[in-house]
């Protein structure tokens, strides 16, 4: 970040303007993130990625509330 503000800055000296490019219109309106994220990897890596197995987290301890605040809810304080 450092060096993009440099660079700002140099060509602010410089007297070097730069037009404002088109708003972008991002339409995310995904229902499935996680097979979203599936179908993206499998894009990048050029490879198949699985779908996790019906039910793959229902052994998981119920963590989700780390996840609503910033700070850590009360059933983990103890």
């Amino acid at each position: 970040m450092g060096s993009f503000m440099n660079v700002l800055e140099e060509r602010k000296t410089k007297g070097m303007t730069d037009s404002i490019g088109e708003t972008i219109v991002v339409e995310n309106n995904v229902l499935d993130k996680y097979e979203q994220g599936r179908k993206v990897l499998e894009t990048l890596n050029k490879t198949p990625q699985s779908k996790p197995a019906p039910d793959f987290g229902a052994f998981a301890p119920p963590h989700r509330c780390l996840f609503q605040r910033a700070s850590i809810c009360g059933h983990f304080r103890k």
